[in-house]
């Protein structure tokens, strides 16, 4: 029997009450990747497959596995709590299996040999155990590490028995015939609709900080491809343990996810206002523009060319509802994309084309949620465009009948700054055939507005390019956030663009994304707090 997968329901809860834990074990969580959050699951130890026990006709079964060790026990803690420690180390009956099962002893061995005064004296209540997944002779082992406060950290190895020898996640993903693009492409869309099913309501932190979380949470996704803990179902998806990056628990939780790597989207289009958008059956989300009285003024003055397709990146939803329409003071033409599971997405497309990168700006979240409610309250089944005070705006629909303004949040939204973003960074950049030059950057808050500066020196030669303008948030993708900046340099000229901005304890990685290149670097630069 296979456990399920996608155990997001009551991760919400968790968080919350992660924060107020104080469970014997507190003072010594040294699980490796603390911070993780509690998925739920079986008990310790216990086995499952993906077929039953004993029936495959080559045997290759749970019969192949027995236990190094086994302990349970128990303890009583200083405030009279009783405190669990469950141990379970398999051990592979094959003779191609010494080396790994060895390496489980490395890992684990030291903790299963604590006697029961050393977990009492170190208040450890710890449990590891292990799964079996079974794909023909191919085994996926599944171990498991949590103490109390946090969530299980995964491990996962393979074994072919009837080759009799390991295979590694990367050979794996070969003989599955796995792309390195497709699984990046389902990990980050699985990753994206995760975070959005728990956060949806918008209250667990502030609009600029979900934003960041989001962004950190696509950019491990995408990383993750190197060296992914995954084992193969039965239907052609993957179930896969990917690092979602939370508002507490040390930072990053380790989730469950099933991948489905061959997406079928349902086939969506809308037209307003010479603007055709259609979401695509690999779920890629399309524009074009075509020939008008409004789109041929403005194509030259936004960077558009009518008459041609645009992709929109960021887009990672199963969508069901569309709809085109002007929003705000500028009556800017914006998209809007309605996923299955309720949250409202948007793309500002003039503003997006200016900038040189037609990007979703990501989800609107808590629309609808009333103040006060932490219940159920009503979810978005529709868009309805419509004048709100003497703006064009679009409201969103919901299943109670209640209509949500959207027009607000549109208009703020490309004010978003997270607090990790402001401040002064500095990296060092060695061109072909010259100096090392120094590129400093400020972000700082200037009201409703993001001041930029940037500049490019050369230390020692007397040479300084200063920049300086707005940064303007866009959305965000598997890079980080992307910004479109508009500068001026010292001849006068403007530099208008999008960059990427991912800020990493103290570090920025920086990446050109579109329009007039800012940094010299199309590969990014990591930049230094300074």
């Amino acid at each position: 029997m296979k456990r399920n997968v996608r155990r997001l329901s009551a991760l919400l809860l968790s968080l919350l009450l992660t924060l107020s834990l104080a469970a014997c074990g507190d003072s010594s969580t040294g699980s490796s990747g603390g911070g993780k959050l509690p998925t739920g699951g079986k008990p310790s130890g216990s086995q499952e497959s993906d077929t039953p026990s004993g029936s495959d006709e080559k045997g290759y079964d749970d019969s192949l596995i027995t236990e190094a060790v086994s302990l349970d026990t128990s303890f009583k803690n200083e405030y009279g709590e009783t405190c669990q420690v469950s141990i379970h180390l398999p051990q592979l009956s094959s003779d191609g299996a010494k080396a790994l099962n060895q390496r489980i002893m490395d890992i684990w061995g030291e903790l299963a040999a604590k006697k029961q005064a050393d977990f009492e004296r170190e208040c450890l209540a710890v449990t590891v155990g292990w799964e079996s997944h079974w794909s023909g002779s191919l085994l996926s082992l599944v171990m498991t590490e949590e103490q109390p406060g946090t969530g299980p950290d995964y491990w996962v190895f393979h074994y072919d028995f009837a080759k009799e020898q390991e295979v590694s996640a990367g050979e794996l993903l070969n003989q599955l015939k796995i792309s390195e693009d497709t699984l990046c492409t389902a990990l980050c869309r699985a990753a994206a609709s995760g975070f959005d099913e728990i956060f949806s309501d918008g209250r667990t932190a502030a609009p600029e900080e979900l934003a960041l979380l989001r962004a950190k949470t696509l950019a491990a996704a995408a990383d993750a491809v190197h060296d992914l803990p995954f084992y193969p179902n039965a239907d052609g998806s993957l179930t896969a343990y990917l690092n979602i990056c939370t508002p507490v628990a040390a930072g990053w939780s380790q989730w469950e996810l099933n991948i489905p790597l061959a997406r079928q989207a349902a086939s969506l289009r809308t037209e307003a206002d010479d603007i055709a958008v259609t979401v695509n059956a690999d779920g890629t989300v399309e524009v074009l523009i075509e020939k008008g009285s409004r789109t041929e003024a403005y194509q030259e003055e936004y960077g558009f060319r009518c008459g041609k397709s645009y992709t929109i990146d960021g887009c990672y939803g199963n969508y069901k509802k569309l709809l085109v329409a002007s929003v705000g003071p500028d009556d800017c033409p914006t998209l809007f994309l309605l996923t299955d599971s309720g949250t409202v997405e948007y793309v500002r497309l003039f503003d997006a084309f200016r900038f040189g990168k037609l990007v979703n700006h990501g989800p609107l979240y808590g629309v609808g949620v009333p103040e006060g409610l932490w219940g159920d309250w009503p979810k978005v089944v529709d868009f309805e465009a419509g004048a709100g005070e003497h703006i064009s705006t679009v409201y969103a629909v919901m299943n109670d009948g209640s209509r949500y303004d959207l027009a607000e949040a549109v208009n703020t939204g490309g004010t978003l700054r997270p607090f990790a973003l402001s401040g002064s960074w500095e990296a060092f950049l060695t061109r072909p055939g010259s100096s090392a030059s120094e590129c400093r950057m400020e972000i700082q808050p200037s009201g409703s507005f993001t001041e930029l500066t940037f500049t490019d020196s050369v230390p020692g030669a007397g040479i300084s390019v200063p920049y300086t303008g707005y940064l303007e948030y866009l959305g965000m993708n598997e890079t980080g956030l992307l910004y479109g900046y508009t500068v001026t340099g010292p001849d006068g000229n403007d530099l208008v663009g999008t960059m990427a901005l991912l800020p990493q304890d103290g570090t920025m990685m920086v990446t050109p994304a579109g329009g007039d290149a800012l940094l010299d670097a199309p590969d990014g630069l990591q930049f230094v707090e300074n």
